[in-house]
C-alpha cells in the first residue's frame, strides 16, 4: 500500500534516527546520568532555535499553504523564557549564547520563513510535534532520575492541547491533504532529515560541553 505524505515524513525520519550514531548526551539523559544543569544547557540552545521560529512565524502564516501548519498551542518561547529564569536566574538573557551548531541551525529557519514556507514547516514538524510526542520521554525521564518537574522543564507542558494523540493526528491528516506535489513533497522529506541532523549536531555538541570530550 503506497504511503500517505505523512507516513513517509515519519519513516524517513526512522531511517534517519537508526542510521545516526546515537548521540551520548541521550544516553546520559535516558540513563540518569544528566545532572539537571545539563538538562538546563538543552533548554538554554532550544530557546534560541524557538526564537528563530517564532520571531519569524509571521512570514510563514501568511502563506496561504505552509501558514496552516502553524499553531499558537505549541508556542514554546514564553514558557521557556521561564525555564531559563530558574535555571540562570532573572537575568538569564545576559547569561546566554548560542552554540555554533545552534546557530547554523537558527539561520536556516529564518533563511526558510522568508524564501521556502514550506521548508520551515519541514523544520516546524521535526521541532514541535518532536517535543509534543517524543520529548514526553525527556521530561519523565528527567523527572524520574533527578526529580525535576515544575520549572525548569515546563517548555515539554503543552497545556492547551488537552488530547495529544487527537492534535497529532490532525496534523498528520493537514499533511496528508496539503497542496504540494509529489517533488516538492519529496523536497519537505529531505528538509525534515537535515532538521533531524541539525538537532543531532546540537545533542553531539551538548555532549562536548556537559560530559565533556570522548
Amino acid at each position: 500500500m503506497r504511503r500517505t505524505f505523512s507516513e513517509t515524513l515519519r519513516h524517513a525520519l526512522y531511517l534517519a534516527h537508526r542510521t545516526a550514531e546515537r548521540a551520548r548526551y541521550l544516553d546520559a539523559l535516558m540513563d540518569g546520568q544528566l545532572a539537571v544543569t545539563g538538562f538546563g544547557e538543552l533548554a538554554t540552545q532550544r530557546y534560541f532555535i524557538f526564537k528563530a521560529f517564532e520571531e519569524s512565524s509571521a512570514l510563514v502564516r501568511a502563506d496561504p499553504i505552509s501558514g496552516r501548519f502553524l499553531f499558537r498551542e505549541l508556542d514554546r518561547l514564553a514558557i521557556l523564557g521561564d525555564d531559563l529564569a530558574f535555571y540562570h536566574g532573572q537575568d538569564w538573557r545576559a547569561k546566554i549564547t548560542p552554540l555554533p551548531v545552534t546557530r547554523t541551525h537558527c539561520l536556516r529557519i529564518t533563511e526558510l520563513a522568508q524564501t521556502w514556507p514550506a521548508g520551515y514547516v519541514a523544520h516546524y514538524y521535526v521541532r514541535y510535534l518532536g517535543d509534543l510526542s517524543g520529548g514526553q520521554v525527556f521530561r519523565s525521564r528527567m523527572a524520574r532520575h533527578r526529580g525535576l518537574t515544575g520549572a525548569g522543564i515546563r517548555f515539554y507542558e503543552f497545556a492547551d492541547i488537552p488530547d495529544v494523540d487527537a492534535f497529532r493526528n490532525r496534523y498528520h491528516a493537514l499533511l496528508d491533504a496539503v497542496a504540494w506535489d509529489a517533488a516538492e513533497r519529496g523536497r519537505v522529506t529531505q528538509e525534515a532529515v537535515q532538521a533531524f541532523t541539525l538537532t543531532n549536531a546540537l545533542f553531539e555538541a551538548l555532549a562536548d560541553r556537559v560530559l565533556g570530550p570522548v
